[in-house]
């Protein structure tokens, strides 16, 4: 039996963690490697995985100082002793006791390198709100429609059929490919799944589309990507535009086919609207000026968008500024939230 790697990067979740790790070690498949990372936590966490781990043997408990997220899923990942791995947000939990089993039997039929899901996002608190506020981020193509595609094949359909997510967690990775390429995620930076995932991608061979329901995403007040401390804001526009910038340059170093090119270009290229939209939800003078300057040397990303929307923000931004075109874009969300489209943060 294959060994699989299950890595939990841990910080401040007491209030979750028993609920995540039991939908891990109640997995029907057993031949698991489970590495919970705590990263520097000051509340509970640390006991919690303490009694875990005297309960289950296939725990390995790393603890260490704070670093990131990035820096305890690489610590996970250099420790991950398994065949396949995945990560697994510690507020986070998997959907039923047979995901596992389905993955291996995968990997086993299909030989491929990279299993691409996707998860269904609840509010903290109320299950019973799924899908009211925030939709499940659902797969619009099938394994069917992309098995005989290589690998940037099905990151093209993946884009046109408006399936693309970047978040790590929703995938599972044949270890090699990440041993073989050196992939780690970049440090101190917020968004690392952004530059993480079409580098993956970039180094399969063969991806399999999994649509089944798997991953239970959590959406809480106190995370990173809902926070509305405002110098947390700036770094993250700061961050965003980085990746864009380095991403469209990777786009064209290491992809060939020129439709994806472009439509990556254009992903990519849109992080500037997300930066605006950012810049909407900051009030003091001082974090405003250093976002409006992030964004004013980051202008030249929207070239790179191929859609008639977003040239028509451009040409908004050119005549009336920044903060009224924030001011635009934020009305959009909201009347795009109300209507029950999903919210990526």
């Amino acid at each position: 039996m294959e060994l699989f790697t299950i890595i939990i990067p841990i910080y401040n979740v007491e209030k979750y963690l028993e609920e995540c790790i039991n939908s891990v070690i109640n997995q029907t498949y057993k031949n698991l490697d489970i590495i919970l990372v705590n990263d520097g936590s000051q509340d509970k966490s640390l006991e919690i995985c303490k009694q875990y781990k005297k309960s289950d043997t296939r725990i390995n408990l790393i603890s260490k100082t704070n670093g990131g997220l990035s820096s305890a899923r690489n610590v996970g990942l250099e420790n991950a002793r398994g065949k396949y791995v995945m990560f697994l947000d510690s507020d986070d939990y998997l959907y039923n006791e047979e995901v596992v089993e389905k993955f291996i039997n995968i990997f086993r039929t299909t030989n491929c390198d990279l299993i691409y899901g996707s998860y269904t996002g609840f509010l903290d608190e109320s299950q019973d709100n799924i899908g009211m506020y925030i939709k499940d981020k659902r797969l619009n193509i099938t394994n069917s429609d992309v098995v005989n595609m290589d690998n940037q094949g099905v990151l093209l359909q993946l884009y046109k059929s408006k399936s693309y997510a970047s978040s790590a967690a929703t995938k599972v990775y044949k270890k090699e490919v990440i041993d073989t390429n050196g992939l780690e995620f970049k440090m101190g930076i917020y968004h690392e799944d952004e530059e993480w995932t079409p580098k993956v991608i970039a180094n399969t061979q063969k991806v399999y589309v999994f649509n089944e329901k798997f991953y239970m995403r959590r959406y809480r007040p106190e995370s990173i990507m809902t926070t509305q401390d405002e110098s947390k804001l700036v770094k993250r526009i700061n961050d965003l535009l980085s990746i864009a910038n380095w991403m469209i340059k990777y786009t064209d170093q290491n992809f060939d086919n020129i439709e994806l090119k472009n439509t990556m270009k254009s992903y990519f290229g849109s992080f500037i609207i997300r930066s605006l939209i950012l810049y909407k939800s900051i009030a003091t003078e001082e974090y405003k000026n250093k976002a409006k300057q992030l964004i004013f040397q980051n202008l030249h990303l929207f070239k790179y968008m191929n859609s008639a929307k977003f040239r028509v923000i451009n040409i908004l931004n050119n005549l009336v500024g920044i903060d009224l075109t924030a001011s635009f874009l934020s009305i959009l969300l909201k009347i795009k939230t109300n209507k029950g489209d999903k919210y990526e943060g």
